[in-house]
Order: C-alpha cells, then sequence, then structure tokens
C-alpha cells in the first residue's frame, strides 16, 4: 500500500468523524495525577508469558494489568488494518513480541544507551523484531463518552510505539520521518466506544507541550527543522545545514544552567525529540483534516524523491511557508483541532492465555530479549559474562541453558553450545528454539572452520526447524544464510529463503539489504536500487544505510551479478556498534515537566544575575507540581493549570 491510499482512508473517517463533533476535544481534569515511568520498586510479579492471537508478552506485572494490555492491543491492530485495507494474516502467521516491564530502569539492560525519560523501545535486526514497554498504570476507558474521559498515557505510549512498527511492516517508506511520527501520535490516542473508534485525540502532554511554545518556554524547533525531519534521533543534518544540537545555540537560545556538557547535552536531546513529535503531530493532524491537504502529501512525496527541497515542495503544494506554519498551526490548534470516528462493528475481545516461567527466566529473561537486539561486541560479551554466571547456578535447567546457548554463539563459543543443544534438540523434536539454535551454532562453527559438513548440518538443523516454525523470519534468514556461505553460486531455495524473510519481517534492514542482493545477482538491478535506497534515504539511518550507500554506488558504476554473487556469499558487516534499529519513545508529560522546571531554573538565575528575583509567593506553585503562569496560560480544555505531580 502506498502513502496516497493511507492519506485518503485517514482523511476520509477523520472528515466523516468531525461533521459530528460539536466541541474540542477536552483534556485532562484539573489536578490529575500523572503516573511517571519508573515509579513502581522492585518486581512485585515473577515473570510470566501471555498469549493472545497477534501478541506474546512477556511481563513481571499482574496479569489484569497485562491482560487489559493485550485486550487493547488486538483491538487497536485490528483498526489499524481496517484503516489500512490489510487482510489479515493467516493462521500460523508469526506474532509480535512484546516486554511489558514493571520499572523503567529495566531498559537499561536492554540497551545501556537508554536516552533521558525514555518509556518504550523497539529494535529490529537479524534476530528479529521486538518491542519493549512500561507498565504506567492509568484509567480504563469506559464504552460511553470515551472522548471525554482523562487519557491514560501509558496505553498512549504503547500505541504510539506500535503504531510506528505497524507503519514500517506493512510500507515501504521511511520518509518523511515527520508524517511517520505525526501518524503514530495521531493514532496513539484510540479510544473504543460501543462499534465505533475515536481517533485523533490530542495526547494531552502533546497539546499542552504546544501551548507553552514561545509562551512559558522558548522552541528548539521550527516547521523548517520539522520538514528537513531534524529530529534528535536522526542524529542527521538537513536542509539547514546544521545538527538539531546546533539549533539552540545558532538562535540565541542556548541554556543559562550549572549543568555539566554531557548531562546538558542528553536534556536537550530528549527536549528536541519531545518537540520534534509534537510538532509533527499537529502538522499530520492539519493535513488529514482536509481531504484536499491529505491528497497533496503524495505529490509533496513525489516532488521530494525527484529532488525537490522538502521546504519549497511544501510551500509550492500546500500553500504555506515554514514560517506561516507556525500561525497557521497554532490557531488550528487552539479554534479547529477535532477528533474523528470510524465505525468498526466487528472489534474483537480476544482470549488471553498465561503460563508462569521458571525462577531463572527471573534473572535471565531481560539478559535473553538483549542478546536478540543485535547489541555492539562489548555490551554482548558483558552480557555473556553475566548470562555464563547465572546459568552456572542452573546446569539441569533448560529456560537458563537456552539462554547460555545463544549467548554463546552470539558472542562467546559455539562450540560450547552444541552437546546441550544437540542432546535437547534430539529429545524433544518438536522444541523449535533448541533446533533453531542448534543450526544456529553449526553455523557460526563452519564459518570458523569452512567445514562442507558443518555447513551441511548447519542446513539440516534450520530445515528441521522450519518445519516447526514455517513462518519464522529468522529461521528463513538463517537458513539462506547456511546456505550460501562459503558457495560459489546461490540455489533457487537460498534465494527463496532470503526472501520470504524480508516478506515475513520488512522492517528488518538486514532482511532488506540481502534481499537486494539476492534480486541484484538475479539480474533484478531494479528492485535492488529500490531496496537500497529504502535504507539509504532513512531519515532514521541504521546500520545498514551506509553499506547500501555504497552498493547504490557501486550500482552506478556498473557492478553486475558476479559483484553482487561475490557479497552474499561473503556478505558485509555493518560497523562496530549496535546492529539493528533502535527506536525509543519517550514519556512527554515527564519531558515537558523538566522543561518547565529547567526554565524555571532559567528564569531564576537571569534574575539573580540581575539582581531582581525574589522566592515566588507561597500560593504561586502548588505542592509537588507546576503551573503555567497566568501570562502564558491558555486554556486546555476547561483545565487552567497544569500540574505534574508526580514529577
Amino acid at each position: 500500500m502506498n502513502m496516497q491510499t493511507l492519506t485518503g482512508l485517514l482523511t476520509v473517517l477523520f472528515v466523516a468523524g468531525t461533521a459530528s463533533a460539536q466541541t474540542p476535544p477536552p483534556a485532562n481534569p484539573d489536578g490529575t495525577t500523572v503516573i511517571v515511568q519508573g515509579e513502581k520498586p522492585g518486581r512485585p510479579h515473577p515473570w510470566l508469558k501471555a498469549g493472545s492471537p497477534h501478541f506474546t508478552v512477556y511481563s513481571d506485572t499482574s496479569r489484569g494489568h497485562v491482560r487489559e494490555l493485550l485486550e487493547n492491543l488486538e483491538r487497536f491492530r485490528y483498526v489499524l488494518n481496517n484503516l489500512s485495507h490489510i487482510d489479515e494474516e493467516p493462521a500460523g502467521a508469526p506474532k509480535f513480541t512484546l516486554y511489558y516491564l514493571a520499572d523503567a530502569e529495566d531498559l537499561a539492560i536492554i540497551n545501556p544507551e537508554r536516552p533521558n525519560r525514555a518509556a518504550g523501545l523497539y529494535e529490529a535486526c537479524e534476530e528479529g523484531a521486538q518491542g519493549f514497554a512500561v507498565d504506567r498504570p492509568g484509567p480504563a476507558y469506559a464504552e460511553q463518552n470515551a472522548a471525554e474521559q482523562p487519557e491514560n498515557e501509558g496505553q498512549t505510549l504503547i500505541f504510539q510505539a506500535y503504531a510506528r512498527y505497524f507503519f514500517r511492516s506493512h510500507f515501504p517508506q521511511r520518509a518523511p520521518l515527520w508524517y511517520i511520527e505525526g501518524y503514530a501520535r495521531y493514532v496513539s490516542t484510540m479510544r473504543f466506544e460501543d462499534k465505533t473508534a475515536i481517533l485523533g485525540l490530542p495526547p494531552y502532554s502533546t497539546d499542552a507541550y504546544l501551548r507553552g511554545l514561545d509562551t512559558r518556554y522558548p522552541s528548539r524547533l521550527d516547521y523548517k527543522d520539522v520538514l528537513n525531519d531534524n529530529d534528535w534521533f536522526s542524529n542527521r543534518r538537513g536542509e539547514t545545514g546544521a545538527l538539531q544540537n546546533d539549533v539552540a545555540a545558532k538562535r540565541n537560545r542556548q541554556r543559562v544552567t550549572d549543568q555539566g556538557p554531557a548531562e546538558l547535552a542528553r536534556s536537550e536531546n530528549v527536549r528536541l525529540a519531545a518537540e520534534f513529535t509534537s510538532r509533527s503531530w499537529l502538522l499530520t493532524h492539519w493535513i488529514l483534516s482536509s481531504p484536499e491537504r491529505a491528497q497533496k502529501l503524495a505529490a509533496y512525496d513525489a516532488a521530494v524523491q525527484a529532488g525537490e527541497r522538502r521546504v519549497d515542495a511544501f510551500s509550492r503544494l500546500f500553500g504555506s511557508s515554514a514560517v506561516s506554519l507556525d500561525v497557521v498551526l497554532r490557531k488550528y490548534l487552539l479554534k479547529e483541532l477535532k477528533p474523528g470516528r470510524m465505525a468498526v462493528p466487528g472489534l474483537p475481545l480476544p482470549d488471553v492465555t498465561f503460563d508462569d516461567l521458571p525462577v531463572p527466566a527471573d534473572n535471565l529473561m531481560l539478559e535473553n530479549a538483549a542478546l536478540q537486539g543485535c547489541p555492539s561486541a562489548a555490551y554482548g560479551r558483558r552480557l555473556l559474562g553475566d548470562v555464563r554466571n547465572e546459568a552456572a547456578g542452573h546446569p539441569d535447567n533448560p529456560v537458563a541453558q537456552m539462554v547460555l546457548s545463544r549467548a554463546e554463539i552470539l558472542y562467546g563459543d559455539p562450540g560450547a553450545a552444541l552437546p546441550w543443544l544437540q542432546k535437547t534438540a534430539q529429545a524433544n523434536p518438536a522444541d523449535f528454539e533448541a533446533g533453531y539454535l542448534l543450526g544456529r551454532a553449526e553455523l557460526k562453527l563452519a564459518e570458523t572452520t569452512d567445514n562442507p559438513d558443518d555447513y551441511e548440518a548447519a542446513e539440516s538443523a534450520l530445515t528441521r526447524a522450519s518445519g516447526l516454525q514455517p513462518n519464522s523470519a529468522t529461521n528463513a534468514f538463517w537458513y539462506y544464510r547456511a546456505r550460501v556461505s562459503g558457495n560459489d553460486h546461490i540455489e533457487a531455495d537460498a534465494a527463496g529463503a532470503a526472501v520470504m524473510a524480508w516478506r515475513l519481517a520488512p522492517e528488518v534492514d538486514a532482511y532488506v539489504f540481502h534481499t537486494a542482493l539476492v534480486d541484484g545477482q538475479a539480474g533484478d538491478t531494479a528492485t535492488a536500487t529500490r531496496l537500497f535506497n529504502q535504507l539509504a534515504t532513512d531519515p532514521r539511518p541504521g546500520p545498514w544505510a551506509k553499506p547500501a550507500k555504497a552498493w547504490l554506488a557501486r550500482l552506478k558504476a556498473g557492478a553486475g551479478k558476479a559483484d553482487f554473487l561475490a557479497a552474499i556469499v561473503t556478505p558485509e558487516k555493518p560497523d562496530a556498534g549496535w546492529q539493528g534499529q533502535v527506536d525509543w519513545t519517550l514519556n512527554t508529560t515527564a519531558v515537558l515537566g523538566d522543561v518547565i522546571r529547567q526554565q524555571d531554573e532559567d528564569d531564576k538565575l537571569r534574575m539573580q544575575a540581575k539582581a531582581f528575583w525574589s522566592p515566588p509567593a507561597d500560593n504561586s506553585t502548588p505542592q509537588g507540581g507546576q503551573t503555567l503562569p497566568n501570562a502564558a496560560q491558555e486554556k486546555i480544555g476547561e483545565q487552567d493549570a497544569l500540574r505534574f505531580d508526580a514529577l
């Protein structure tokens, strides 16, 4: 499906819904307490595994919270599929794996590069795709008057993260980033009322953040930055010619602070990301509110692909310059923004199953997940040491030994994993994980010895595993690698396995890259070029962007089938570091609280420097929270004050 089809569908439901909307969507009522990620100490529950038709969840929270999460995720997915006219997948299709955590600090075990105020993480690499979210209990939406109820921000953040994954897994577009972020935020506040889905409600923190820009606190970005995809995560230079971290200095908006450079950079990066997402949401909402504007988005995308500057293309097609957008969108936010409604007669209420996991899983669950995120070699070796120490105390426990086997294959000695995997696969021939890891261990050894018998053993193990889970993208990919490694040709079943992995998980850049190689070797350079371009032009470039750009240059220079075959047999590896895509979700409410506190500190320091500052009156700041000053207040729904009690 292309972007034009998606925007058309969104616009139909949006306009149909706003026809009956009489009032702007209300925000949280005055005094609502905001629960911030990480507020739950320790792990009150042992790890459990839960399943629904399309999701597998591992969690150390309560069964009740997991059941509610899965029921809402299934309904959210169902609506997105209907919205995009995507058919239901056949039985046996792979499920999305999500880790639902009681403590946000556990995200640092998955990836120690966790940014400030992270509330979720999505990873995709050769080992597969997985998501992580933090349990942040909020109000449950009633079936009546759902649009008027306080927002469950924890659910909003999870929906936002899943919407990004949904977009990447169903649409080839990786840009414009502002639209993908805006789309994810637009659908993230989805609520269900009877047989209706409500979309486009403003996320509370996003709405509040935008209303305070340049009144309560200065902005760090403008719409030129947004149109050029200059967000922190992308870490790229846009047409402004300056990195996002230079934006504040360029506009003389430096913070007056006693923070150190590293701490300041982290907080400013998160602030830039939150502002980019907020502005992207408002821009996308404005476009989707009009069929005429929505139809122009496909033309805008085509113009940019043809080489026209993004800001110029937008101004020509939408009639608004990057400068005038500030005025247009602020008016839209304050006076015109309304939600949309979509009739969904068949909202599912899925069956949810639960299994308690054995005790060793408590100490190895997160390490096992971290290993499947393709971490850097240094962090992988650290994880290997931790797993070895823990598994040594559980020599007869299959969970501990399975995790140890994965760690040895990826970052240690695959030969050490072989005896246990061979024994387990023989004793339990229906155990997919054991058979799959056995094939991976054999392949890792074969790559070291270059022994044809080892390659054959890897192929056999992975073939048996494919019989157990024929729709496993990871198994298909590593079968392809076993068939082509150390060979001087590529056979049809190997090429088919590479393409199958990509079709099952098109969001994984490694699968996209290798499918491009296979297409090029088969003589289909047009498809190879398109796939390489998809990686090379990603505004949030992953580790495969650089080799993709190199291949585009080689194609231009006349690379042929022999060049593709050489790259397939002896594959390129991305530069050292994290080997997959890493996509963080931020707690925007917490970021907004930080911004207000930082601005208060800056104001205080400036006033002190001028000898004008004095302590505020006793009633100017409610205990445990912040209020927007009267001069900057613009009512958020019926709310006159913004409180951050949990911050």
